[in-house]
């Protein structure tokens, strides 16, 4: 699966979460074998997310709360793989892409 293009396809995507109730604890993390056959984690998120009550009145306040958070997640990502990018990190083509042009 070809997420970012920062990591190539060979990698693992792992995701861990606990039986949900009161609170959800999620982390995903990309893992990729080594020379060695040993599994080596490049990077992981976490994230703990509290139950609450579907109403209009919560539904309300999310959205009250976070009126422009989808278009802040974009942006953020957007500015990171600027940063990456301009660090000088490879950027990895999808392999469906990756040959085009050249016939």
């Amino acid at each position: 699966m070809h997420v970012s293009p920062f990591f190539g396809m060979d990698f693992t995507y792992v995701a861990r979460f606990n039986r949900p109730g009161e609170r959800l604890h999620l982390s995903w993390s990309l893992e990729k074998r080594d020379s060695k056959t040993e599994q080596v984690q490049h990077f992981k998120a976490f994230v703990v997310l509290d139950s609450k009550e579907v109403t209009q009145v919560n539904l309300l306040k999310v959205l009250l709360d976070f009126p422009l958070m989808t278009w802040k997640v974009v942006f953020s990502i957007h500015w990171q793989a600027l940063l990456l990018w301009w660090k000088g990190v490879p950027v990895v083509t999808h392999p469906k892409y990756a040959n085009k042009g050249n016939n």
